[in-house]
């Protein structure tokens, strides 16, 4: 199973398998993991399109490192995962993430907080390689 830990600690922690691709070999599923002090909650996230919005997103705040007006959005196909990323001489990424089971709904919501240079080109650089490994 191949992982992408990204911010300090492993705040935001995405994971896909053999199991989790389609034919293709394109990922249909990721488990996402969000980390908060004292709270840790896991989603299983499903994309038809191999995740190619949520590698576009990582590689568009990379190459905007040195900054961006207002707020940078990612939300995955079903909504159950939210990113909005600020630049304010740091990436503050506001992740939330959700899922509906039958009559429960739960929501867990943290920031994590990213240097623009080096750990946001390694967290971009991750995901490609973890979600299109045929292309890098």
């Amino acid at each position: 199973m191949g992982e992408v830990s990204i911010g300090r600690r492993g705040s935001l922690i995405l994971k896909a398998g053999n199991d989790d691709r389609a034919r293709s070999g394109a990922v249909e599923y990721l488990m996402v993991t969000l980390v908060a002090e004292g709270l840790t909650s896991t989603s299983r996230i499903y994309d038809v399109n191999g995740f190619g919005t949520l590698v576009g997103y990582f590689d568009d705040l990379s190459r905007h490192w040195r900054g961006w007006d207002g707020s940078k959005m990612y939300e995955s196909l079903e909504g159950d995962l939210r990113i909005s990323a600020r630049h304010d001489g740091r990436v503050r990424l506001e992740v939330t993430l959700n899922q509906i089971l039958g009559e429960t709904e739960w929501r867990c919501q943290s920031t994590i907080i990213l240097d623009p240079g080096e750990e946001l080109s390694f967290a971009a650089a991750a995901l490609q390689e973890l979600l299109n490994p045929a292309i890098s």
